[in-house]
């Protein structure tokens, strides 16, 4: 299992869109919004590249500025791709 932080900038006006497209994303879980823009979130994956998918899934909502990485921890036996 893949587990990894993400902070999602998104812009302020489009927040509560981002929301609702995020909360379509399995494995994906919202701790904290700080200022109404940035989304200090978490991702559980079977893998590295599923939890790079997410990401990129993520991303591509609009009103996303940016997806970034802040903390990233596997079993490497687990999560290899396959």
């Amino acid at each position: 299992m893949v587990v990894s932080g993400l902070l999602i900038n998104i812009l302020l006006e489009r927040s509560e869109d981002v929301r609702k497209g995020l909360s379509t994303i399995k494995g994906l879980k919202i701790h904290d919004v700080i200022d109404g823009y940035k989304i200090v979130a978490v991702v559980e994956s079977k893998t590295v590249g599923d939890e790079v998918t997410i990401s990129q899934k993520i991303g591509k909502i609009d009103g996303v500025v940016g997806v970034n990485l802040v903390y990233r921890h596997f079993d490497e036996d687990e999560a290899r791709d396959t």
